[in-house]
């Protein structure tokens, strides 16, 4: 199956969940459209890529690697195509953060603010995130703790580009996700998608109380 099946596949499967979907690295924007394009009208997209050319440190095959992201114009040329779609009236809103993904972890720690139809409503919980920023598990730490003590039971992760991830950071990933309670529920050649379940400590709590 290819990844943009499975991508919408997982967006499908959380379209009555409650809390917002996000996108760590929207790259050309393909991605971002496939999300809006399965998410409910009442559903909303957190974006989050700071473009600008800024230089940003990855590992690959174990080396330690400079990397450069995307222009501005190329940021402004994926956003005008993405805000061209939504104020079309066939996809649900997004919100587009201009900032490197651990300047977004520190800034929203309770919750982020938005509005529409004339109401102001914060929330501070994830049904959804796509992981499409890194490709070293190291540098997905802080999004990691970051979206586990705000996601809600069902949500999904979407990591990609897992074949370049080594035997030990594979590892360190599956480590991870069971620390967190994440579910692996579907895999490829290059990406996984993980389910949110309730903590063990918390199913014990309620067979107590039954």
């Amino acid at each position: 199956m290819k990844n943009s099946l499975i991508l919408e596949e997982a967006v499908k499967s959380v379209k009555n969940l409650e809390g917002f979907a996000c996108q760590i690295g929207i790259g050309t924007g393909n991605g971002s459209l496939k999300i809006l394009g399965e998410l409910s009208k009442d559903q909303l997209l957190l974006l989050i890529d700071p473009f600008g050319d800024h230089q940003y440190r990855t590992i690959q095959n174990g080396v330690p690697l400079d990397e450069f992201a995307c222009s501005t114009k190329h940021g402004y040329q994926t956003l005008a195509s993405l805000y061209g779609r939504v104020s079309s009236g066939t996809t649900p809103y997004f919100l587009y953060y201009p900032m490197e993904d651990i300047e977004f972890y520190e800034h929203f720690q309770t919750g982020i603010f938005f509005y529409n139809n004339g109401e102001k409503s914060r929330l501070n919980e994830y049904c959804f995130v796509h992981f499409n920023a890194h490709k070293n598990v190291l540098n997905l730490l802080e999004g990691i703790r970051f979206f586990d003590e705000r996601m809600v039971i069902g949500g999904k992760w979407v990591f990609e580009d897992t074949n370049e991830l080594s035997e030990y950071q594979h590892q360190i990933l599956d480590e991870l996700m069971e620390e967190t309670s994440m579910v692996e529920c579907d895999r490829h050649d290059d990406i996984i998608v993980f389910e949110k379940h309730k903590p063990p400590e918390m199913e014990e709590e309620e067979d107590v109380e039954e």
